[in-house]
């Protein structure tokens, strides 16, 4: 069985919330996957009205109605003289319309031999129609292509944008020309036309040549028709096409009942184009409104004139109103080959949930000794809540279970997943427990039970929002060990345990927050407890040219599992401002007083001198800006070019602050736009000293076309009047240059040349030692994902990283070099419409050692997809890691996935993949 469901959610700690069952994820039965949706019937039902139609003496039609009676005028007859008839089978009776079948143009005319049906058929080549052969015929209704598929090298730019990557053309359904094209069958007449017609008996009529039947939206052409009133069937032989509801089927002859919608298609072939999935059948019958079976049947999302991979089963049973199929004694063949069985299966045919098996997921274990094999189970239990159960096997470790619940409610969202595993690792040959590895750290093989559990939730009640995100492992190796997710997972340091909760009222708003983590890198400090924190802040815009209230209040209750200082803290920040605003500059004044008051508790920590220390300090802002721009004429282009200048003072009066501890404060990166910031910290443990100037200035290029801003570029310096004194060592002195009258030069520069090419940059330069402290340049193309380059530079000096003791404390041991010099290149490069390229090469030119090395190459066609990737790279041990991973995708039936996520690697693959879904 299979099953159409959104993805298996990973396992991967501090993941987002997936929004409630919005998701798809495609389906397999004994590995394999349906990736069809919604298959519309052969035919629509037809109201049960009768009626019956004759040939008069001059060549026109006489037709009565179930509920009434009418007679066509007659007509003058030709050469080659056209019926045509208009039945009402609205449910208020029948009445007849029409008109001279000379004049009329009927629904569609000469008839063409239809194919062969077989799926390994190619399309015949068709030469550009001229105006005179655009008229439509009866076999194809309106389109003289092989089952409607059109090459890429006819289709509009329009119809271009919506074709899938690695196909080399579409199915294009012809328009309908019909008065009531856009009404349902049940709502529209019936009208019909033919070169000719007899009544064979009373209640029978015969039409022949060039058969063109519609009502509304259902169009019904064939050679010939016979039209049975008592029975309400309509007979129907040579050439057959039925459009419906966006599908085509063709057969040879086949059988219509408008009484209750049922019917049959002998030596059929059908097209469903929104999916773009074919097949044919000796036989399709139609058993009801909403259902269709397929005996003796092949189904393919190959393009016609390929087959590439099909499946082929005695049965297949189609049913829209649940929407889903069955295949019974099914084959999959592919080249021909037939390379499974499966006895039952079912499968999606359109986008609703249903219990089955999901993609399995195929990669080398960890270990390097087996594969590491996934099979999910997904349950579809109600409309609002659903599991999805996953046996895996490790290889080297053993067997494994993942489980996913989600729930829905009107108030919230909810994700519970876990996992355990008995693992039997172990270790290597050459390492045993308690023995050292390389770094000289003890090795810990973990065997016995091991789990994940992992709770996300998401929500609103009225106005008060809340979330909850919490991530717990049995020990610090888990997702090194068992994680198949990407190496920034791997690299995690700290496991997120949080609730949350926030709202707005009054013109305020509230925030309440508990967090802990779960530390699993032994090199790194544990993180404070937040047991809980309170926030209270003035909300909306400043309003221009008055007072505007500003309000800033936070406790917070710090708790550390070791022997640290602990305690309560709480933060106000009342102030006033006032802005004036123009179109041509802005001037806001800013007031504020900034205080801390602590409450520390020596039972849960170290002895103090002071339990209660607090510092207060006032602060005082003046932000000005200009607005100046000019008309550009450059490289072609007309340009709107502004010139910003802008100068913020900022003076924030020193106090002492040597008793305060350091909860949860750092500096903050110094970039452009910390020049006109207030503080140079993040958190509330510290308040800076200032008395300086910042002066910066942006000049930006727009589009006067579109709009769009194609560059902008921003250089600016602060001036200091005065030395810092305030900073976060435990010496109290900044890691700014504290005696330095300015700061580094900062520059920031976009460049946008398309929708398709961006790129960024930025640099702090020492203008007194002439160096670079820090710089990036970022290069991105991404052309509709078929054609993506990453490219991107990083340096900055900074101090090198020490391990850290149980509390804390640095000790001599360096992790690594704190001057960051990294390169790093990724990308998708297409070699021809199927063949790419996968690639990513991140280097630490510092320690002199790649960060992550990928390479694949990907096969992608409309009928079937494969990728093979080798990765290698640091994982969260800080150690190599590598694997080599298989992706195999039959496009509408099924395969094998990797579970390696690219997304985190290569910037645009994730927008890429879900293009080519």
């Amino acid at each position: 069985m299979v099953s159409n469901t959104p993805p298996r959610s990973k396992l991967r700690a501090g993941s987002p919330l997936h929004p409630g069952f919005q998701r798809h994820r495609l389906a397999i039965a004994v590995s394999l996957t349906l990736l069809s949706s919604g298959a519309s019937t052969a035919f629509a039902a037809t109201p049960a009205s009768a009626w019956q139609c004759q040939a008069d003496g001059h060549g026109g039609w006489q037709c009565d109605g179930a509920n009434s009676k009418a007679s066509l005028t007659p007509t003058k007859p030709t050469a080659k003289a056209t019926a045509s008839s208009t039945v009402d089978a609205s449910n208020k009776g029948s009445s007849i319309e029409s008109s001279s079948p000379v004049n009329e143009t009927p629904l569609s005319s000469a008839v063409e031999a239809a194919p062969t049906r077989s799926l390994a058929t190619a399309p015949a080549a068709v030469p550009p129609a001229s105006a005179a052969e655009e008229e439509p015929s009866n076999s194809s209704c309106g389109n003289n292509r092989e089952l409607d598929w059109v090459p890429a090298s006819e289709l509009t730019q329009a119809q271009l944008a919506t074709v899938k990557r690695g196909c080399n053309g579409m199915y294009v359904e012809p328009e309908n020309d019909s008065p009531e094209a856009d009404l349902k069958p049940e709502e529209s007449p019936i009208r019909a036309s033919a070169n000719s017609s007899e009544t064979v008996r009373r209640n029978r009529t015969r039409f022949t040549g060039d058969v063109a039947i519609s009502q509304g939206s259902r169009r019904i052409f064939a050679d010939s028709a016979t039209a049975e009133r008592d029975q309400q069937l309509l007979e129907l032989d040579g050439n057959v096409v039925i459009r419906d509801n966006g599908v085509l089927m063709r057969g040879d002859s086949g059988s219509f009942n408008s009484a209750d919608g049922t019917g049959s298609l002998d030596n059929a072939e059908f097209v469903i184009h929104e999916v773009s999935i074919r097949g044919d059948a000796n036989l399709l019958t139609k058993s009801g409104e909403q259902t269709i079976e397929l005996y003796d049947s092949r189904y393919t999302r190959c393009a016609p004139g390929n087959s590439d991979w099909y499946l082929q089963a005695n049965e297949i049973d189609l049913d829209r109103e649940e929407g889903f199929g069955s295949a019974k004694h099914a084959k999959i063949y592919v080249k021909d080959v037939p390379i499974a069985y499966v006895p039952y299966m079912t499968f999606p045919i359109d986008n609703r949930r249903r219990s089955g098996l999901l993609l399995p997921t195929l990669s080398t274990s960890k270990t390097g000794r087996g594969l590491d094999i996934t099979q999910p189970y997904y349950f579809n239990l109600a409309e609002n809540y659903d599991a999805t159960l996953s046996p895996r096997y490790i290889g080297g470790r053993g067997l494994a279970t993942e489980l996913e619940l989600r729930y829905l409610n009107q108030y919230s969202e909810w994700r519970l997943s876990g996992a355990q595993i008995n693992d039997k690792y172990e270790g290597d040959e050459d390492e045993g427990e308690g023995e050292k590895n390389e770094k000289g750290e003890e090795i810990v093989n973990h065997q016995g039970k091991r789990w994940l559990v992992g709770v996300n939730e998401e929500g609103a009640i009225g106005r008060v929002g809340h979330r909850i995100d919490y991530t717990k492992v049995s020990d610090n190796d888990y997702l090194n060990d068992i994680s198949a997710e990407s190496l920034d997972v791997q690299r995690q340091t700290h496991l997120d345990q949080k609730a949350e909760f926030w709202t707005s009222a009054a013109g305020f708003t509230y925030r309440g927050e508990i967090q802990q983590y779960q530390t699993i890198d032994d090199t790194v400090a544990t993180p404070y407890q937040l047991r809980p924190r309170l926030e209270m802040e003035k909300s909306g815009l400043e309003q221009s040219n008055q007072f505007n209230l500003l309000f800033l209040s936070e406790y917070s209750d710090f708790v550390h599992p070791d022997d640290k200082v602990q305690g309560q803290r709480i933060y106000l920040e009342p102030g006033i401002s006032y802005p004036l605003e123009s179109r041509w500059g802005f001037l806001t004044t800013t007031a504020k007083m900034r205080g801390i008051y602590y409450q520390l508790d020596e039972d849960r920590g170290p002895e103090l001198d002071n339990t209660s220390p607090s510092t207060t300090s006032a602060m005082a802002s003046v932000d000005a800006g200009l607005f100046f721009e000019r008309d550009l004429e450059l490289f072609g282009g007309s340009f709107t070019q502004t010139l910003e200048p802008r100068v913020f003072y900022l003076y924030s009066q020193y106090q002492e602050q040597d008793e305060n501890p350091l909860f949860d404060t750092a500096e903050l990166t110094f970039s452009y736009n910390q020049l006109f910031r207030d503080t140079r910290f993040n958190g509330h443990d510290r308040i800076d000293d200032a008395n300086q100037v910042s002066t910066g200035i942006t000049t930006r290029f727009i589009d006067k076309a579109t709009g769009v801003e194609r560059a902008s570029f921003s250089l600016g310096q602060i001036n200091y009047f005065d030395d810092r004194k305030i900073g976060i060592s435990e010496w109290n002195e900044t890691d700014y240059d504290t005696n330095s009258s300015h700061s580094d030069i900062a520059s920031e520069v976009t460049y946008r040349l398309n929708e398709s090419f961006r790129m960024s940059g930025d640099i702090l330069w020492d203008n007194e030692n002439d160096e670079t402290k820090q710089g990036s340049l970022t290069l991105r193309y991404n052309n509709d994902g078929k054609l993506i380059v990453n490219a991107s530079l990083r340096k900055s000096q900074s101090a090198d990283i020490y391990a850290e003791d149980i509390n804390g404390n640095p000790t001599d041991e360096i992790l690594w070099k704190g001057d960051v010099n990294q390169s790093d290149l990724s990308g998708v490069v297409p070699l021809n419409d199927r063949w790419a390229l996968i690639g990513r090469y991140n280097y630490d030119h510092t320690n002199n050692r790649s960060l992550e090395e990928i390479v694949g190459i990907e096969y992608n066609s409309c009928c079937w997809k494969t990728q093979l990737v080798y990765q290698e790279g640091i994982d969260g041990n800080n150690e190599r890691e590598h694997g080599l991973y298989l992706y195999f995708q039959l496009k509408g039936l099924g395969g094998v996935d990797n579970g390696l996520d690219l997304d985190d690697s290569i910037v645009g693959y994730k927008e890429r993949e879900q293009d080519d879904r």
